[in-house]
C-alpha cells in the first residue's frame, strides 16, 4: 500500500492499496521461518514491480537500465510480524544461524532486493496486526 512516512511514528494516515495476495506457498517448507521467508520473497517482488514501474511513470524517458541502478523514490517498507524473519533479515553474514540454506538465501536474495530500492524491513508486533482478533 501506499502510505505517508508518518503513519511509522504512530500517525493515523489514509492509505491506497496497491497489491494484495493471499495464496498457499508455491514450495514446501522445513519450518514456519521457511514459510516466511518465502511469503517475503513473493511481497518483494511485488514491492520491486510496483516500484519500478512508479520511477518509469515518473521518468517515461529514462531506459529500464537507468531506473534499475539506483534506489526507487518511494523508499519502500515490508513490514513482517515474523520476529524471526526480521533477525535473520539483520545478521551480518550470509545465512548466519540458520540450518536451512534454501531459506537463508531467500532472506539474503529479499534483504539484497529490498537494499537495491533503498527500502528497508521493520518489524511490527502480531498484537498491533489489525487482522488479529482483539
Amino acid at each position: 500500500m501506499l502510505i505517508n512516512q508518518k503513519a511509522f511514528d504512530g500517525q493515523e494516515c489514509p492509505y491506497h492499496v496497491i497489491d494484495w495476495k493471499s495464496s498457499k506457498l508455491p514450495r514446501v517448507t522445513r519450518s514456519s521461518l521457511g514459510a516466511e521467508a518465502q511469503a517475503a520473497g513473493q511481497a518483494e517482488d511485488s514491492v520491486d514491480f510496483i516500484c519500478r514501474f512508479w520511477e518509469c511513470l515518473k521518468d517515461p524517458n529514462e531506459t529500464l537500465a537507468e531506473i534499475l541502478e539506483r534506489p526507487s523514490s518511494l523508499a519502500p517498507v515490508l513490514v513482517t510480524d515474523a520476529k524471526a524473519l526480521y533477525d535473520s533479515f539483520h545478521r551480518d553474514g550470509f545465512g548466519t544461524g540458520l540450518t536451512d540454506r534454501r531459506t537463508a538465501l531467500e532472506v539474503k536474495v529479499i534483504k539484497e532486493g529490498l537494499q537495491s530500492l533503498g527500502g528497508s524491513l521493520r518489524w511490527q508486533g502480531s498484537s498491533n496486526t489489525p487482522a488479529e482478533p482483539e
